[in-house]
């Protein structure tokens, strides 16, 4: 049995589970960051950072880059599907083998940025493809004056 499939449990589609494990990847790559301001009194706002990352991660999960997708997550990420960083990218790499990731579409029209502190929330991140359509949320933290996802949940 592939990894997938021993995500998609008995009787539950393997497209709804690749759907919902694509969309909060999808989700916590945008809000993740990896261009954190440092100690300059003229950089980038944190906000603007978090959406050039939020942009970024769309144009990375669209093109199926994987890679730079999980480049966004700590090391210490979880989900609310009980993934971590390793799990999640694993399901990800398979996901786009067996041809999930083809034709996404990631929409961040709707999405807002709140930071309070070192802390933000993001969302809503809609992706849709094969796998129908999944709206996600993420939690990220300032860390050495990066952004990184640590948590993504699925709504």
């Amino acid at each position: 049995m592939g990894f997938l499939e021993g995500l998609t449990g008995k009787g539950t589609p393997m497209k709804k589970q690749l759907a919902k494990f694509a969309m909060c990847a999808l989700t916590v790559a945008v809000l993740a960051g990896c261009a954190g301001g440092g100690g300059a009194a003229k950089g980038p706002s944190d906000e603007e950072i978090i959406n050039a990352i939020v942009a970024d991660f769309k144009t990375a999960f669209t093109a199926g880059d994987v890679d730079k997708v999980m480049s966004y997550y700590a090391e210490e990420f979880k989900s609310d599907q009980g993934m971590d960083k390793a799990a999640y990218g694993t399901f990800l790499k398979d996901a786009k083998e067996q041809g999930f990731l083809d034709g996404i579409e990631i929409n961040i029209v709707d999405t807002k940025v709140t930071i309070d502190g070192e802390k933000a929330k993001v969302g809503p991140v809609e992706a849709e493809g094969s796998f129908g359509l999944l709206t996600l949320s993420m939690d990220l933290e300032k860390r050495d004056g990066t952004w990184v996802v640590v948590y993504q949940a699925q709504q």
